[in-house]
């Protein structure tokens, strides 16, 4: 995944006929994308290379693995302030399930705080700033109940920062792809 977002990224920039709008959508997407790749590698398995646009494992197979944890978080900090200044709070055209300007904020802020966890700075003030933002843009609040938190026929409320729906419905184990379209 994060191949391809550094390929895409890679060929967004010589992309033509796309308006500044929709460019500017799509590199915050494949930044916070790349980031959010990065940042499930790094909470999992620590320093990791850290591959930057035109990269790929196949051109850059030998780089080594971020030499610090500041250094590699640094990164990932990086592509979710970008993707933030990029990105819009509805995601584009609508369409939910893509990145939002809330999705970049909300790793942006979990990226603080491995960043203070894993090299000892205080970088929490600056996790509480990106948080606060999240609550004062008004998009998001918390569901009145917790026993709808996992209600699939809910998609998308307005606790939802950024999620995966992967409701099949009755179609569980089905082989026919088309009943996905439906599906959330």
């Amino acid at each position: 995944a994060i191949s391809r977002c550094n390929d895409f990224l890679a060929g967004l920039a010589n992309a033509e006929g796309l308006s500044e709008n929709v460019k500017r959508h799509l590199e915050g997407e494949a930044r916070a994308l790349r980031g959010y790749q990065f940042h499930w590698l790094a909470t999992t398995f620590g320093r990791v290379p850290m591959l930057g646009t035109g990269e790929n494992y196949t051109t850059a197979p030998q780089k080594a693995r971020a030499e610090t944890h500041k250094e590699m978080w640094d990164f990932i900090i990086e592509d979710f302030k970008a993707a933030a200044d990029l990105l819009d709070w509805e995601p584009l055209d609508g369409q939910y399930g893509r990145c939002t300007k809330g999705m970049a904020l909300a790793y942006l802020g979990d990226s603080y705080m491995w960043l203070s966890y894993r090299t000892g700075e205080d970088h929490y003030a600056e996790a509480k700033a990106v948080f606060k933002q999240i609550i004062d843009s008004g998009t998001y609040e918390l569901n009145p109940s917790f026993s709808t938190l996992f209600d699939a026929d809910e998609a998308w409320g307005k606790e939802a920062i950024w999620q995966v729906i992967l409701n099949e419905g009755p179609n569980w184990g089905s082989w026919d792809g088309s009943v996905w379209s439906e599906a959330h």
